[in-house]
């Protein structure tokens, strides 16, 4: 064994090289923070022009024989960390392989857990040893990985989570400045730009619902001009995105020129889209050699057209929406024919680009938050296709504000995803338990996970996209008659969820653990909430009006101590009244 403190005591120290810059530097002071809150002992950092020791802890690239580690064949940030003789090695392939080595050493091998930005588990131990055997080596399954969920803001947890992506280095609201070891940003907005490039104006109803002519010249030259001023603005970037307006298949221009070359290239309006992206990254590739030109994949262009070739530096990004949001794209059967449709699309799609295939995924039901939300089988089998279909890019969108019941959990499951989109049961189940002891406290992992279990086999045959509603097209309300004909409620279904929750409480958390759980309580609490709303509103019944009325009083006075800040996509608590609550149903209407 190598043993790193004793009775807060060590003959280690941190070893950088001399040359070592201050992203590196800081990571040391990272490592030694940490090791001094588990142990109690403080580790010097030192470099290495001072005289070798037998016993150091060597960060990165350093003069001494046991950092010559041979990365060439793997990915670029895979990291590795190793017992060598009596030093331990922490390394990787880039700045960031060597920082994820960092965090993935301190999780792995010393139990450190980072649940959340503002939540951690770091365990205290009176002896660190290591096994003389130590070694792992872990590669990405996607180049680009980015994630759009609760705590994905905070740029420090983001490279612990080994999450890479920068939304939008030219926004205030979504550029995520990285900790340390930069990451792949997008110069200028990272979305549906077209409107911003094409300096369109805003429709009738205060947003661009309309595509420009691709075919224009005029229009070829503004966003040609635009998405220039945009890379000079960001000379880090390594995307760029030129990428519709929301809309529908009639918000394409329908000119003659425009529905000619639709027609040629196999009736897929995405053909327009790669032959202007097209054009644009091969007369600015010269210019930005690093930058790769993003487009979508997304509503009328799911399609893959025919007879054109992408330039290598085209990015396309494949958008599911409205796919099935309960099963993975290979396993459902949707009767209606998305799930095919989705398929091809995809299979095309990969067939076309080789190394630029990305995609951008969703997890989070937009239309309610709050929604119980426990589909981890969807977002696996998705991420592994992804990965096996070729795909380099992936982007998770889930509930950024962490408004929802499981949000915390959904974005720490996700980041684990995405490093390792092929992960067995096992691993991904170990995850799934650790969070719920760590996050919501001991003993929670076996009520929270039967009541997953439930919703899960309830589900199991219904297909519903992510702006399904609850009660109505998922988790469908039990409804029974009585003697008399009546329309009433079963609650049975409900009362087992509240069972699970009740036992989960019971476990005796400290009091920030409890307060996560009862935030995770609120999906079961608007459960019930819109099944005494579906009763009124489907029957017609007012039996069920007065419960109703006082549940949603107290759930919206219960979201405001726990400081939920959002009902769904873009619809605040801070806009809602306790009349609202009162017809959650209609909370979408708000927004239309």
């Amino acid at each position: 064994m190598l043993l790193l403190t004793q009775n807060k005591q060590s003959d280690y120290r941190i070893v950088l090289s001399a040359t070592a810059d201050e992203d590196t530097k800081k990571m040391a002071r990272e490592l030694s923070d940490y090791l001094e809150r588990i142990t109690g002992c403080l580790l010097p950092i030192a470099s290495d022009s001072e005289p070798e020791r037998a016993e150091e802890i060597l960060l990165g690239a350093t003069c001494r024989k046991e950092s010559n580690v041979d990365l060439s064949e793997h990915k670029e940030e895979t990291y590795l960390y190793k017992v060598d003789g009596k030093k331990l090695v922490l390394t990787g392939v880039g700045a960031r392989g060597v920082f994820y080595s960092v965090y993935a050493f301190l999780e792995e091998v010393c139990g450190v857990r980072y649940w959340t930005p503002d939540y951690e588990s770091v365990p205290e131990c009176d002896e660190l040893s290591l096994p003389e055997d130590l070694f792992k080596i872990s590669s990405p399954g996607f180049s680009f990985r980015d994630l759009n969920g609760a705590g994905s803001s905070d740029p420090k947890w983001m490279v612990k989570m080994r999450i890479n992506g920068q939304q939008s280095l030219g926004s205030e609201r979504y550029h995520k400045t990285p900790f340390v070891g930069g990451g792949v940003g997008y110069a200028g907005w990272f979305v549906h730009t077209i409107a911003q490039l094409a300096e369109m104006e805003k429709g009738p109803r205060g947003y661009w619902d309309i595509q420009p002519c691709l075919m224009d010249e005029g229009v070829y030259q503004t966003v040609l001009k635009n998405v220039r001023k945009w890379l000079e603005a960001s000379p880090d970037a390594e995307l760029v995105s030129i990428s519709q307006n929301d809309g529908d298949k009639n918000s394409m221009c329908q000119c003659e020129k425009c529905r000619a070359f639709v027609a040629e290239h196999g009736g897929a309006e995405s053909a327009l889209w790669i032959n202007f992206v097209s054009r644009i990254a091969e007369e600015l590739g010269g210019e930005y050699p690093r930058v790769n030109f993003d487009t979508l994949s997304y509503t009328f262009s799911r399609q893959a057209p025919t007879g054109l070739t992408i330039p290598n530096n085209v990015v396309v990004r494949v958008a599911p929406l409205r796919a099935c949001f309960r099963h993975g794209v290979m396993s459902c059967q949707n009767d209606q024919g998305l799930a095919e449709e989705m398929r091809k699309n995809l299979s095309d799609w990969s067939a076309l680009l080789t190394d630029n295939l990305h995609v951008w995924e969703y997890d989070a039901f937009f239309s309610e938050y709050w929604s119980p939300n426990v589909n981890f089988s969807h977002l696996r089998e998705n991420l592994r296709i992804y990965s096996e279909l070729g795909v380099t890019g992936m982007f998770v969108q889930g509930d950024d504000t962490g408004s929802g019941g499981f949000s915390e959990l959904r974005a720490y499951l996700s980041a684990k995803l995405i490093w390792n989109p092929k992960m067995g049961d096992e691993e991904f189940f170990t995850h799934l338990r650790q969070f719920c002891e760590g996050y919501y406290g001991t003993g929670t992992a076996a009520p929270l996970m039967r009541y997953m279990e439930l919703v899960d086999e309830k589900t199991s045959e219904t297909h519903y996209t992510i702006y399904a509603h609850a009660a109505k097209d998922y988790l469908t309300a039990d409804v029974i008659e009585d003697e008399n004909g009546n329309k009433k409620l079963d609650m049975t279904f409900l009362r087992k969820l509240q069972a699970c929750f009740d036992e989960a409480e019971a476990q005796g958390q400290d009091e920030e653990q409890l307060l996560h759980l009862k935030k995770a309580r609120i999906q079961i609490r608007y459960y019930e909430l819109v099944c005494y709303h579906y009763m009124e509103e489907t029957f017609g019944t007012q039996e069920y009006v007065p419960a109703r009325n006082e549940l949603g009083a107290a759930l919206f006075a219960d979201a405001q101590k726990l400081g939920i800040i959002q009902v769904m996509e873009g619809y605040w608590l801070s806009k809602t009244t306790t009349e609202t609550w009162r017809h959650p149903l209609t909370w979408w209407k708000k927004t239309s």
